[in-house]
């Protein structure tokens, strides 16, 4: 931070920076989705067991790990009452110094009223135009944004007590840019399965080339991800 503001005052000539010093709102992130009810499925991913992956604009594959995550269905309308992810902390690498990025949480517009595959037997959809709000504190300045959910997001349903969800979540973040924030876009695949919460989840690893997610494999052993992570 003390190499940010010196830098920004040698820009101005020593006359202190105009722009803001931090990005965000300071505000705690809203709730967008709804809490379970009696008869619905009420099913959680496990925590540091699943991963998540960014994929930086130049097709670089970074993973992340998940803190925590949950996913509510009323299973006779299949209506999506809840799905949120929470990632682990990890930081942005920049010409000055790394930006934290900690507590960040994706929810779902909801509830949402998930759409069958008119093929495939117990997969639905997320349809076009659901909002996905990202929250999180950048460099401990808390922000959040709504973006539009713009790539599939594919739930398998099972049984109640196991399912799976395969999404590519919208990352919308400001970060610091010298005396300014600056938007950042980016893309984080997410593929889990969802059991109940007294069970241990599987965890999973997946193997990418020229930039494009390919096939996933389960394991019953945790993984090995660093935390937190950089991404360059």
């Amino acid at each position: 931070m003390l190499e940010r503001l010196l830098g920004c005052a040698f820009v101005l000539g020593l006359l202190g920076c105009t722009g803001p010093e931090e990005c965000g709102d300071g505000v705690a992130c809203p709730t967008a989705d709804q809490d379970p009810r009696a008869k619905d499925v009420n099913l959680f991913f496990a925590a540091d067991r699943w991963a998540a992956y960014y994929a930086e604009p130049g097709g670089e594959i970074v993973a992340l790990t998940v803190a925590e995550g949950q996913i509510v269905i009323e299973p006779r309308g299949m209506t999506l009452r809840r799905l949120r992810v929470a990632l682990g902390p990890f930081q942005y690498d920049t010409e000055v110094d790394p930006i934290d990025v900690s507590d960040l949480t994706f929810s779902l517009e909801a509830p949402v009223s998930l759409l069958p595959d008119p093929v495939a037997t117990r997969w639905y959809s997320a349809p076009a135009g659901v909002e996905v709000l990202t929250c999180a504190a950048v460099d401990g300045v808390r922000q959040h944004t709504a973006v539009t959910l713009g790539e599939p997001l594919t739930v398998r349903y099972y049984s109640k007590e196991s399912l799976t969800l395969d999404a590519i979540l919208p990352l919308h973040l400001e970060l610091p840019a010298g005396n300014r924030c600056e938007a950042r876009n980016a893309d984080v695949l997410v593929f889990m399965q969802a059991e109940p919460k007294d069970r241990p989840g599987n965890t999973f690893s997946c193997v990418s080339s020229d930039g494009y997610f390919q096939i996933c494999t389960t394991s019953s052993e945790p993984g090995d991800l660093p935390v937190p992570v950089e991404i360059r």
